[in-house]
């Protein structure tokens, strides 16, 4: 049996998409100047501006010409909430074909902020948890029946694809304050990622 492994650096989000500013601009624009039948601007900067207008009247639709896909590292919790977002492609680490053992040690997300004795708890029952499924693993038997035996706390991975509209949305929503603490904090980082590399579209989302 290896002894699991309590996490507090995640969630994690890394932008799996090349995107290209330059280039994403000038889809959403000629998207745009298709709906008003005018001319796509000489240079990169008129079409960032077209793009921002754009987005600051709502005229969003254009943006679904886009999508960028993120891999994610966050709880089963986290990761529960994160599928309700219907308009998404999700693969996600399977549980019914993964086998934890030596090679690949149970991981449980701690969240930072938790009190010590409710972190202490919390990491108890993980380690019972994690021996109970290595008791449930005898050799040939196949982990989609151990899994039953592991808790929301368990680090999952998913690969997450939207369209740009998409990921606003789900920026707005999961930013809030009434949003549950991790999910919130994987999207700030997912939204300071769009921000660094299209700020004409995520700019105005600040933390």
């Amino acid at each position: 049996m290896t002894k699991p492994i309590f996490r507090h650096d995640i969630p994690k989000a890394k932008l799996w998409t090349p995107l290209d500013r330059d280039a994403v601009l000038r889809k959403i624009e000629a998207a745009g100047r298709t709906c008003y039948a005018s001319e796509p601007g000489s240079s990169i900067d008129e079409a960032a501006e077209f793009v921002r207008r754009l987005v600051r009247k709502g005229h969003e639709s254009v943006l679904e010409h886009e999508s960028a896909s993120f891999l994610v590292t966050c709880s089963r919790a986290c990761s529960h909430q994160l599928v309700r977002h219907r308009l998404c492609a999700y693969s996600q680490e399977s549980q019914r074909f993964v086998r934890h053992g030596e090679d690949k040690p149970l991981e449980f997300y701690v969240p930072p902020a938790m009190e010590a004795d409710q972190r202490e708890l919390l990491e108890e029952i993980c380690n019972i948890a994690a021996l109970n499924y290595w008791l449930a693993l005898p050799v040939g038997r196949p982990p989609q029946e151990a899994r039953m035996l592991l808790p929301n706390a368990t680090v999952t991975r998913l690969m997450v694809t939207a369209n740009l509209r998409q990921w606003r949305h789900m920026i707005r929503q999961r930013t809030s304050p009434q949003a549950d603490a991790e999910i919130r904090e994987l999207f700030w980082a997912i939204g300071e990622e769009f921000q660094r590399v299209l700020p004409e579209i995520f700019g105005e989302e600040e933390r």
